[in-house]
């Protein structure tokens, strides 16, 4: 089943709409913060993606997908690590002849598989603010802060395992800063 998203994710691209400022593109994290808090009170940190993103970029819309790091996980036993972003793109203002300053409100997905029973399940609302340069070669560097729950195993809790069954659902808040490159 594993072996089989990658391929999925590569049909899906194909499927994708396409506009005539559709481009495809890399977004990488150069700074990531994520906790997130147990009603029982014990805290542990969502581990971020370590390779850049594939983007595509069609119109308002933005998708990131961390193929890279589902590949590489992949290759070690009873791991997934799966994430996929979507930004619509709600305003763009001129801030000089050359850059644009944007803001795109979206969701983030995040699954993480380590072993058997150990994993957790993230669903964030982003906010994307930045600014960009778009000509032929696009260049974007973006503030992203984020809020939404984890669902999490016991085994990523600092305080060990919980005996109370609704402390694995959790508030969880982030942040990102991202520096995309795509081109149309």
């Amino acid at each position: 089943m594993k072996r089989l998203l990658p391929v999925a994710l590569g049909a899906l691209l194909f499927a994708l709409p396409q506009t005539a400022e559709a481009g495809f593109g890399l977004t990488a994290q150069i700074a990531s913060v994520e906790n997130a808090t147990a009603s029982s009170g014990t805290i542990y940190t969502n581990r971020q993606h370590r390779y850049p993103t594939l983007d595509y970029k069609s119109g308002r819309f933005l998708l990131q997908v961390a193929a890279l790091d589902l590949i590489n996980s992949i290759g070690f036993e009873d791991n997934l690590l799966f994430g996929v972003n979507g930004f619509y793109q709600m305003r763009k203002a001129p801030m000089s002849e050359t850059v644009t300053g944007v803001t795109q409100l979206g969701a983030t997905f995040d699954y993480d598989q380590i072993g058997e029973d150990t994993n957790f399940t993230t669903i964030q609302f982003a906010g994307r603010m930045g600014a960009q340069v778009n000509k032929k070669m696009g260049f974007g560097i973006y503030i992203v802060p984020q809020i939404g729950v984890t669902l999490a195993s016991d085994e990523f809790f600092i305080s060990g395992p919980s005996d109370d069954s609704t402390s694995n659902l959790s508030l969880a808040v982030g942040g990102q800063v991202q520096v995309s490159v795509w081109m149309k």
